[in-house]
């Protein structure tokens, strides 16, 4: 058994979706955890670090992706900043 410390507002949307879903939020929870453990790749990363660093960027990705947040090609950054003639020629 794990006990896991959430913040308040990620449990609230938690027993949210569990009473959408008509499931106990533990339940939910497993099956989060379960399709996430799935979806990684196959081969096991070189050192543990690695493994943390993998595990942080995909966090990192998923919050990015969910917070609505736009990107900029790099090509317009410089551009703006006057810096285009830095840019290289692929």
């Amino acid at each position: 058994m794990m006990l896991l410390d959430i913040p308040a507002g990620l449990e609230e949307r938690l027993k949210l979706a569990a009473a959408r879903a008509g499931k106990p939020a533990d339940r939910l929870v497993r099956e989060a955890l379960e399709l996430y453990l799935e979806s990684l790749p196959e081969s096991p990363p070189d050192s543990p670090e690695d493994a943390e660093d993998s595990l942080l960027m995909d966090v990192a990705m998923e919050a990015f992706r969910a917070s609505g947040e736009k990107t900029f090609p790099i090509e317009d950054i410089m551009r703006r900043y006057g810096m285009e003639d830095r840019t290289r020629s692929s």
